[in-house]
């Protein structure tokens, strides 16, 4: 999973049931997938929490078993360094250029962000 696969995450909306706030939902997305592309830090456990604390909504709201098995693959996603494996190339090739004075800060930003998300277990299970 990577920033363009949570950016297209849709889920069922409850109708006359309980769910969640859409907005709420989406704003959580959001941070995940800009985590993702460098700006900012988000971990399995950060997920988590936020999960556990999204708003309901008495009817309208997204499908809670859709959005709870979802955030709970993404966490176990950003736990195991899956997500973080896919962009490893992207990144290493940054810090190449990392020095380089023709390389944009933000590539260097998004280098240095992807790996304070790498913790030494995840660099050790990426790298076997």
């Amino acid at each position: 999973m990577s920033a363009n696969n949570i950016d297209s995450i849709t889920f069922s909306t409850t109708g006359l049931r309980q769910g969640y706030d859409s907005e709420a939902v989406d704003d959580l997305l959001d941070r995940i997938s800009d985590a993702l592309d460098g700006n900012g830090t988000m971990r399995g456990e950060d997920v988590r929490r936020e999960h556990a604390e999204l708003p309901t909504v008495r009817h309208g709201g997204y499908d809670i078993a859709q959005v709870d098995e979802t955030l709970e693959r993404i966490a176990n996603d950003l736990d195991s360094g899956r997500m973080l494996g896919l962009d490893l190339q992207r990144v290493l090739l940054l810090l190449q250029v990392a020095d380089s004075e023709h390389v944009s800060d933000y590539a260097r930003n998004t280098a240095r962000a992807r790996l304070r998300m790498i913790s030494d277990e995840q660099w050790g299970t990426l790298l076997r």
